[in-house]
């Protein structure tokens, strides 16, 4: 084989799994348990600064969003966490 087919080939190869590993990348679900009396603090809610209430740092469920979020435990957080509970049809 050539180089220039080689690289070719390379490219290809990067380019279709940049394509396809983001979509399989959107396509996780992260389940965060919640079903023991687990805080979930942050997990939603912003950190914010004691005194002046200033945002230190966004919630993780907004900071990480190229994930589905989803939990477990009790069913009335979800109005809450604004991500779905999984037992819950969607």
């Amino acid at each position: 084989m050539n180089a220039m087919r080689k690289l070719s080939i390379l490219i290809s190869v990067f380019v279709l799994f940049g394509l396809f590993g983001m979509a399989f990348a959107s396509a996780a679900t992260v389940a965060v348990d919640l079903a023991h009396g687990e805080n979930e603090k942050y997990l939603a809610e912003d950190v914010l600064e004691y005194g002046t209430n200033k945002t230190l740092a966004h919630g993780i469920v907004k900071t990480i969003t190229d994930v589905e979020w989803g939990y477990f435990g009790d069913p009335m957080a979800a109005d809450t966490l604004g991500i779905n509970h999984l037992l819950e049809k969607r």
